[in-house]
């Protein structure tokens, strides 16, 4: 309490010399602001005790009325001797011991024993179904036994039934339930008018005009009675006044030294209302006599609730569901559908059989520069275009053939901008030359077309597996509307125009600000001079997705109710928030997204010139063998299996420094082990046969290898950006120590490829090293009192969002 403490009689506190005493500073030269001061010395400040007010013997109140000539009411005198110095042994008094008193017989004894004391029967506990977003997302390769804190984790998200607790008589007597019973205007209307006065001798007439101007803050407030002084040199002794013209109450005089300042309106509400009762008590009713209002005059609780707002936390009567929070609710921002229903170019028209493409879209941040969400994979290839692929088509499932998806957005503003890029089987050639007929948007010949589609079948037949960049565009997500909210660009048949050339040389972001920096840019509809455009059109409808949608599947697969199993399916896309959500995990999430950057090859010898570069991705279990397949956990881009061993990057012709823009998805191991990892696997891509007479030659020849293990020394899971040297040869075990000396790298084992690796996991803390090392040790069982104060420590040191993330499991 800032003014002081009320010190009740049957009230006995223990000593505590410990905890120094926090009482009322009486030097009114300095600010209010610095009231509160460490009374270590007993003679430094002086403390406004309400007990004396409260106690006060009924000579006091009779005491010699003061009389003010600005003031038309007359009130009582409070005596010099309430403004007592505190005795050095009553402020080793302070704080009192709640706890200590509250379980003692002497709150038997408490005038105020029913607001004081909890009633037994208080806090209920209550379970709760808990409704689960889809049937079952337990791994299938997940072993009870095997981990502690996994088991904890799995126990967690597959829990049917919270335990909830709940105060039983908080709907009964909260304030929202008082100020629904009483009449709110009628108890607004009924409240007096409050006028405050301070030093009526000390200011002119004009000061006390504008303090009888009505001020919102003054209703329904308890008086804060205080002095303050600008000149310190004049300052007297002198009265200080509350009254109530409107109400005509009477009064308490207040006799405030020169150096003193009272303020009671910090005080406990409780106490407050005990001393109120206590003078009303000792005072006579008569209102020439009076200082305060008697009982009757007393404004009720229901008035004074009456003055403060509903809020969005009271309970409601006409739906239970507000009374109390749902356990572990579920926090999304705006979810916004997009569909995706027509993509063609202006040459496929004159062609009766169009070369396949394949697209990705994400959200991309044009002010962080940078994907803010997974990537969405999606084709329109018929099965007529698919049968120019032959070997490299393989098997097609249900959730790899969707062109509807869920972005989630949680934080709305005008540089987000849904990104677009589609990709073309690689052909033997600079991207100016592929994409020249295409810009051209004519074959003048049936000649001309008759050898266009030949040179695409020979690509597709033996190129099929990897892709080159081919065209992108982006438009933007939200607008911003005259009262200036963010409001969603949504519509059917939105186009993405123009449709930029890819350039080669050029990473994404560089991309973007080319093509918001130029006049005619995507914000402003118009072409630009620096890019090339391939015309051609991609349309989506863009709507609002809060609703309920039939088919949905999380990011890791898992159907959503309501799911009837058949149909198209709607992807949920995973979106990379700027801040953590501050919300538990619920369902078994462990995924990896590894984002190949740069190699630099430039230097390298050998008989292989390499120059068109690509890169295989696997996750291996073990060491034995390179050429092994991987671990079936890797996500199929579109129109291909759901899971699959490996992922190729796009292809960069002629460049032996390339950019990479691909995203590959991995479900990791429920048991990450020491022996997993990811292997990288460069290629020569040879766009031409080097024997015309051979036909099945591999166009892949290896250049390299670089291993990425996902745990690091002391279990540390992998860092979110890695350079790694690259080794010409990687023999069997190659993970052991004592192989470090038998392989050769790449230029003396410089760190010639960077790779960016984002984890997304509801049992893993990646991104907290404290909260990461403190999970790892729940695994021990028994530990001994030095590590436990040091994984506290951990803990301690250890990110809020991680704290809330894995509140569930550390409770």
């Amino acid at each position: 309490m800032s003014g002081g403490k009320v010190m009740f009689p049957s009230l006995k506190r223990e000593k505590s010399p410990s905890l120094p005493a926090v009482t009322l500073s009486v030097d009114s030269s300095t600010n209010h602001d610095n009231a509160l001061a460490d009374t270590t010395s007993p003679t430094s400040s002086k403390r406004f005790s309400l007990t004396h007010l409260a106690l006060a013997s009924s000579s006091a109140v009779t005491s010699p009325p003061s009389s003010s000539p600005s003031s038309p009411q007359q009130g009582k005198r409070v005596p010099d001797s309430y403004f007592r110095e505190t005795p050095e042994d009553e402020l080793a008094q302070y704080p009192m011991d709640f706890e200590k008193y509250y379980e003692s017989k002497e709150v038997s004894r408490e005038p105020l024993k029913d607001l004081v004391i909890i009633p037994t029967d208080e806090l209920e506990v209550v379970p709760v179904r808990r409704e689960f977003r889809h049937a079952d997302s337990t791994p299938k390769n997940y072993t009870r036994g095997t981990s502690l804190f996994l088991d904890d984790c799995m126990d967690t998200y597959r829990k049917d039934v919270y335990k909830v607790v709940r105060r039983k008589y908080h709907a009964k007597f909260s304030a929202a339930t008082i100020r629904r019973q009483s009449n709110s205007n009628a108890s607004t209307n009924s409240m007096p008018f409050e006028l405050y006065q301070i030093d009526p001798l000390a200011r002119s007439e004009s000061v006390d005009e504008e303090l009888a101007q009505p001020s919102p803050t003054m209703r329904g407030a308890r008086p804060s009675i205080s002095a303050e002084r600008k000149d310190s040199a004049s300052m007297e002794r002198r009265e200080s006044t509350v009254t109530d013209k409107r109400s005509s109450r009477p009064t308490l005089p207040m006799d405030i030294s020169p150096q003193s300042s009272v303020d009671l309106e910090g005080e406990d509400e409780l106490h407050l209302d005990y001393v109120d009762k206590k003078v009303a008590s000792i005072i006579p009713s008569s209102p020439a006599s009076c200082t305060l209002a008697s009982p009757t005059s007393i404004v009720p609780r229901t008035t004074l609730f009456s003055l403060t707002p509903n809020s969005d936390s009271d309970p409601s009567p006409s739906s239970s569901s507000r009374d109390y929070p749902l356990p572990y609710s579920r926090k999304t921002g705006v979810q916004i559908l997009v569909e995706v229903t027509k993509l063609e170019f202006r040459l496929s028209n004159q062609l009766d059989e169009a070369e396949p493409f394949y697209c990705s879209m994400f959200v991309y941040d044009q002010a962080r520069r940078m994907r803010v969400s997974e990537t969405f994979y999606f084709d329109f290839n018929s099965e007529k275009t698919e049968k120019m692929l032959g070997i490299h088509q393989g098997n097609k499932e249900r959730e790899t053939c969707s062109k509807r998806a869920i972005f989630q957005v949680t934080h709305p503003n005008q540089d987000l901008f849904l990104f677009l890029r589609v990709e073309k089987v690689l052909q033997g050639g600079d991207l100016e030359d592929v994409c020249e007929p295409y810009i051209r948007a004519t074959l003048k010949t049936d000649k001309d077309k008759e050898k266009f589609m030949t040179q695409a079948r020979q690509f597709c037949g033996r190129l099929g597996t990897f892709r080159q960049g081919f065209c992108w565009s982006m438009i933007p997500l939200f607008m911003e509307d005259k009262a200036g909210m963010q409001e969603l660009s949504q519509g059917d048949g939105i186009t993405f125009a123009p449709l930029y050339r890819h350039k080669t040389d050029m990473a994404d972001a560089v991309m973007v600000d080319t093509a918001l920096g130029d006049p005619g840019s995507v914000k402003t509809g118009g072409s630009s001079k620096k890019l090339k455009n391939i015309p051609g059109v991609c349309m989506v409808n863009i709507k609002d997705a809060s609703g309920t949608l039939a088919n949905r599947i999380t990011p890791s697969y898992a159907a959503v109710a309501p799911s009837d199993g058949k149909g198209e399916v709607v992807r949920e896309v995973e979106e990379f928030p700027r801040v953590a959500r501050l919300v538990p995990h619920l369902d078994y999430v462990h995924l990896l997204y590894v984002y190949p950057e740069t190699i630099n090859f430039s230097n390298r010898s050998g008989s292989v010139n390499a120059r068109n570069i690509c890169i295989k991705v696997s996750l291996m279990a073990n060491d034995d063998n390179v050429n092994q397949e991987g671990i079936k956990a890797i996500f199929g881009r579109s129109s291909c299996e759901a899971l699959v061993t490996k992922a190729y990057t796009g292809v960069t012709y002629h460049s032996k420094t390339p950019n990479f823009y691909d995203e590959i998805k991995i479900a990791l191991p429920v048991h990450i082990l020491p022996s997993h990892h990811l292997l990288f696997t460069f290629y020569h891509i040879a766009c031409q046969r080097a024997d015309k007479d051979q036909i099945h030659d591999s166009p892949a020849v290896p250049l390299g290898y670089a291993v990425l293990p996902l745990l690091g020394p002391g279990g540390k899971f992998i860092s979110e950006e890695e350079n790694l040297p690259v080794a010409m040869e990687c023999p069997p075990k190659y993970l052991s120590p004592q192989m470090e000396n038998i392989m050769r790298y790449v230029e003396n084992k410089k760190q010639l490829f960077q790779v960016r690796t984002r984890v997304v996991s509801s049992v893993y803390a990646s991104s907290d090293r404290n909260m990461s090392r403190f999970l790892g040790s729940l695994e021990d069982e028994v530990v001994n009192p030095e590590e436990a104060q040091e994984l506290l420590r951990y803990l301690s040191a250890s990110k809020v969002e991680s704290l809330v993330q894995f509140f569930h499991v550390l409770m």
